[in-house]
């Protein structure tokens, strides 16, 4: 997956096939919970190391948060 293609993920924001989870200095619980979701469908793309938050507007905003020790 390129740059771009993250990009692209993102302005898209997350739904069925795409999830994005903070794990600045672990993995998440709820990457187990979300993994077992995509394992039983049509599969999809987990990133690490960014989180969302809802700006003034109510949009989505995702900022990169990194993974300390990967």
């Amino acid at each position: 997956m390129e740059t771009k293609d993250i990009t692209t993920l993102l302005l898209m924001g997350e739904r069925i096939n795409f999830e994005t989870k903070k794990a600045e200095n672990s993995i998440p619980k709820s990457v187990w919970e979300t993994y077992s979701a995509f394992a039983n469908t049509i599969g999809g793309y987990i990133l690490l190391g960014i989180s969302e938050q809802k700006g003034r507007e109510g949009n989505l905003l995702y900022t990169t948060t990194g993974i300390k020790n990967p």
